[in-house]
C-alpha cells in the first residue's frame, strides 16, 4: 500500500510539473522579436470560403508593432481570378505586421451557387518572412484569438497564431499537423487543405449566407478568450447540419465551378466533426459492426443509432450516399425467406435501405431485404411498443388476420408477428412464448436454484455447461450479504415483471460479483475475486470470465462454423445484408435483450445483449472499470467493455465439467 502511495505522488508531481511547462510554452514571449519594416514588397494569395468572386475587395492595413492596433495606412487589391487569386504591390510598412481583409461574395459550396450576401473575412500576418497570404475561414477564426493571445498573454504574433490554430483544429475534432493556416487552399492536396474545406461545409451547412455570417461571428468572439468553442447548442446544430449536408453534392458543386479538378478527401473531416460532437468517436476498422447512439442531448438525433460499416458512420436503418466519395453499403436489416439459403443472400450483392430511423426509444421501420430476391419488406424489431404491419410482402405471407385468427402466429422473414384485431403486429419479447427462443432438437438440462425454487433450462456446449437463460435471480432468501450488496438494484428497469422474469434481470457488475456497491469507485489492490467466482449464481455455478466466454466462442466458431449466430435465439434477433440468420444450433439461445446504460434506460433491443464477465477490473484513472462480453447481430462482432455503473444480464456457467 506504502509503494502504491509513493507512486501516486510521484505521477502527480510529474502531472505538475509537465502542466507548469506547458504553461511556461504557452505563455510568456519565448523568442526575441524586434519590429521589421517591410518595403516594397508584393503580397499575393488567394480569398475562399468558397472562393470570392472576381472584383471583389482584399484590403491589407498596417498594423501597429506595439498595440497590434490598425495605423490607418492601407493598400487596395482586387480579386482578379476565379480561384479566388489576389495580388497586392509595393507594400511600405513600418512594422511587419498587417491585416488582410476581403469584402465580397462568394461562391457556397453548399448550393453551389453565388452567396446572396456579401461577407468579410480576415487575417492576420507576420510578413517579415512570406509573400503569400491566404484568407480564409480559419484565418478569421484565428484573428481574433490570436490578437487576444498576443496582447493578454505576452507573446508574439507568431506564437499566438500556432496556438489558436490548434485550438480551432481541436474545436473542429481534427488534429494539427502544425500548418499555417494563411497556407491552406480549398483546392489544395494537403490534409490541412481538406480540413479547411471541410470546416467551410461545417459552418455553411443548413445555413443561409446571412445565418452564416452571424454563426461565423459568434463562433470568433466565442473561442476569442479560451480557444474553445463553448455554445454547445451551437455546436450540435453544426453538427446535424454537417451530417445531414449531402456531400457528394457538394463535391459535384465545386467541380461544376470548373475551376479546379483537385478537391481533396474532405468528406473524412466533416465526419469527424459530427460523429465527435455526436459522441460516437471515429469509425475504425476494429470498430466494424458497432452500433452507438447519439448522447449529446443537444442534438437533433438524440438517442438515435448509428452503425460503424466500412469507416464510416451511418444512421441505423438508413444508407448515406454522401458518407464518402467510395459507394458506402447499405445499413438495411436483411432476413432470410422460408425457401431460400444464406448463400443466395450473399451472392444477390444487392440490399435495400430505409427511409426511417432505428431507435432504441421507437418502434421505426426498418428495411430488410429476403436471401433470394431484393426485398422491400418493413418489419419492426421485438420493442415494447406494437406497431401494425402493412407492407406487402409481409402481408402476402401472413395472409389475411381475421376474427377466425385472432391471437394465431405466423413467421415471415424469420420474424414473428401476431394477428390482433384485424391487423399484423410484431412479435414482442414480452409476447414470445419462451419454448421459442431454444432449440427443439437440443436435450437441454435443468438447474433448480434453491435459493428460490426457479428452474432454468442448462446446455452442454463442448466441455462447459451454461444456463441457456439469463439469470433472474431477486434476493428471496438470500444471505444477508448478498441482499445488501443488491439493496440499490433496479433489476427490471422497463418495470415489466413479466418480460423480466422471460428476459432475466440486469445487475451492476458488483452486484453481480456479490461485492460491495462501493467498490465501483474504490481503488484496491486485490479485489476479493476468486477463480470460478460464483458472485450472484447459484452453488456450483459462477460468473464466467473472458476466458470462458472465448472458450464457448472459439468451440462454436471451430464445431459448427458459425461463429456468434450459433448462440443466438432464432428469435428476437434482427440483422442486417450480408449477415446470416441465427440458427441457435448450440442451444445457447442468446436473447437481443439490449442494453441498459444509464439514463438511456434499456437500449438496442433487437440486434444486442451484454452479459457481465467475472474478472478483475482495470484501473483507469482511479477508477475501476470491468468487461462485459457484448454481442451485436453481427457474425462475430464480439466486443469487450468498460463500464462501472450500467447493467447487464447474467449467464451462469458449471464450476465442474460436464
Amino acid at each position: 500500500m506504502y509503494l502504491r502511495f509513493v507512486a501516486l505522488l510521484v505521477y502527480l508531481l510529474l502531472f505538475v510539473v509537465a502542466c507548469s511547462d506547458k504553461d511556461k510554452n504557452a505563455g510568456g514571449t519565448s523568442e526575441a522579436e524586434n519590429s521589421i519594416a517591410i518595403e516594397n514588397k508584393d503580397i499575393a494569395g488567394v480569398s475562399q470560403k468558397g472562393p470570392f468572386v472576381k472584383g471583389s475587395s482584399v484590403t491589407l492595413y498596417e498594423l501597429n508593432f506595439e498595440t497590434r492596433a490598425q495605423t490607418g495606412k492601407s493598400f487596395l487589391g482586387r480579386i482578379s481570378e476565379d480561384m479566388g487569386t489576389f495580388a497586392i504591390s509595393k507594400i511600405e510598412l513600418a512594422s511587419q505586421y498587417a491585416l488582410l481583409r476581403v469584402d465580397g461574395f462568394y461562391r457556397n459550396e453548399v448550393t453551389g451557387k453565388v452567396s446572396a450576401s456579401q461577407i468579410t473575412l480576415n487575417a492576420i500576418s507576420d510578413l517579415s518572412d512570406r509573400d503569400n497570404v491566404n484568407i480564409n475561414l480559419l484565418t478569421h477564426l484565428e484573428y481574433e484569438r490570436a490578437l487576444w493571445l498576443a496582447q493578454n498573454e505576452d507573446m508574439t504574433v507568431k506564437q499566438a497564431k500556432k496556438i489558436a490554430d490548434q485550438e480551432i483544429f481541436e474545436a473542429f475534432a481534427e488534429d494539427f499537423a502544425g500548418e499555417s493556416v494563411e497556407d491552406l487552399d480549398i483546392f489544395g492536396n494537403a490534409d490541412g487543405d481538406a480540413v479547411l474545406l471541410a470546416i467551410s461545409i461545417i459552418m455553411q451547412a443548413g445555413r443561409s449566407e446571412g445565418e452564416f455570417s452571424l454563426s461565423l461571428a459568434d463562433l470568433a468572439k466565442d473561442i476569442e478568450e479560451d480557444g474553445v468553442w463553448n455554445d454547445s447548442l451551437e455546436r450540435a446544430q453544426s453538427a446535424d447540419n454537417s451530417f445531414e449536408v449531402e456531400l457528394a453534392q457538394v463535391r459535384e458543386n465545386i467541380l461544376g465551378w470548373n475551376i479546379s479538378q483537385n478537391i481533396s478527401m474532405f468528406e473524412n473531416y466533416v465526419e469527424y466533426f459530427w460523429s465527435d460532437v455526436f459522441g460516437l468517436g471515429r469509425c475504425t476498422e476494429k470498430r466494424e459492426g458497432e452500433i452507438r447512439p447519439d448522447t449529446n442531448p443537444r442534438s437533433r438525433y438524440f438517442n438515435e443509432k448509428f452503425i460503424c460499416e466500412k469507416l464510416h458512420w451511418h444512421l441505423l436503418g438508413k444508407k448515406l450516399s454522401s458518407s464518402s466519395t467510395e459507394e458506402s453499403s447499405s445499413s438495411s436489416i436483411s432476413a432470410e425467406s422460408s425457401s431460400s439459403s444464406a448463400n443466395d443472400s450473399s451472392e444477390s450483392g444487392d440490399s435495400s435501405s430505409s427511409d426511417s430511423s432505428f431507435s432504441g426509444k421507437s418502434s421505426s421501420s426498418i428495411k430488410r431485404s429476403s436471401s433470394s430476391r431484393q426485398s422491400t419488406a418493413t418489419i419492426d424489431p421485438p420493442y415494447k411498443e406494437e406497431t401494425s404491419i402493412i407492407d406487402p410482402e409481409v402481408l402476402a405471407i401472413l395472409g389475411t388476420c381475421n376474427g377466425e385468427g385472432e391471437g394465431s402466429v405466423k413467421k415471415a422473414f424469420n420474424s414473428s408477428f401476431v394477428c390482433k384485431s384485424g391487423l399484423w403486429y410484431s412479435l414482442l419479447l414480452v409476447d414470445m412464448e419462451q419454448d421459442s427462443w431454444f432449440n427443439p432438437d437440443i436435450t437441454y438440462g435443468s438447474l433448480t436454484d434453491q435459493r428460490d425454487g426457479q428452474t432454468y433450462r442448462t446446455v452442454v456446449i463442448g466441455t462447459q455447461n451454461w444456463m441457456a437463460e439469463n439469470l433472474h435471480y431477486g434476493g428471496e432468501n438470500a444471505s444477508e450479504e448478498l441482499a445488501a450488496n443488491m439493496a440499490d438494484e433496479n433489476l427490471c428497469p422497463s418495470g415489466d415483471e413479466e418480460y423480466c422474469e422471460k428476459a432475466g434481470y440486469v445487475y451492476t457488475w458488483t452486484a453481480a460479483m456479490n461485492l460491495s456497491p462501493t467498490y465501483r469507485t474504490r481503488i484496491v489492490s486485490n479485489y476479493p475475486i476468486t477463480s470460478n467466482h460464483q458472485g450472484i449464481c447459484p452453488d456450483g455455478w459462477h460468473v464466467p470470465s473472458k476466458e470462458e466466454w472465448n472458450t464457448l466462442l472459439e468451440y462454436v466458431k471451430y464445431t459448427y462454423n458459425e461463429g456468434v449466430n450459433a448462440i443466438k435465439a432464432t428469435d428476437s434477433w434482427v440483422w442486417f445484408s450480408g449477415d446470416v440468420a441465427p440458427t441457435n444450433v448450440t442451444g445457447f439461445s442468446m436473447l437481443a435483450t439490449g442494453m441498459t446504460c444509464g439514463s438511456w434506460g434499456r437500449i438496442d433491443m433487437g440486434i444486442s445483449t451484454a452479459f457481465i464477465s467475472g474478472d478483475v477490473p482495470s484501473i483507469v484513472l482511479g477508477i475501476p472499470y470491468l468487461v462485459i462480453q457484448e454481442f451485436f447481430y453481427s457474425e462475430n462482432n464480439i466486443k469487450e467493455f468498460n463500464s462501472a455503473a450500467d447493467a447487464f444480464n447474467v449467464r451462469c456457467v458449471e464450476n465442474a465439467a460436464p
